[in-house]
């Protein structure tokens, strides 16, 4: 992660909401995401109890981190799984 200059917070929450995914979902590859995973990790996040705003920073970090891997490695995704999914 492109983590020069951000704080120790940053990575942090991002290695937590990486643990998320990896451990719901497990260790896949890019494009071996599906938006079904992506509804599983809304359900989780708000199964967890915390509140919307912790969820949606949890979400949008993963969909950062995933943004960045699919860049990086210039992968072609057809359907992002974590674009469209919402939460409340």
């Amino acid at each position: 992660m492109k983590r020069v200059g951000k704080p120790e917070t940053f990575h942090q929450a991002a290695m937590r909401s990486a643990s998320v995914i990896i451990e719901l979902c497990g260790d896949k590859a890019c494009p071996d995401f599906r938006t079904i995973d992506a509804g599983l990790l809304r359900d989780t996040l708000i199964d967890r109890g915390f509140s919307v705003a912790s969820d949606r920073r949890s979400f949008s970090i993963i969909k950062a981190i995933f943004n960045l891997a699919v860049a990086e490695h210039g992968l072609e995704i057809r359907i992002h799984p974590y674009q469209s999914s919402f939460l409340e």
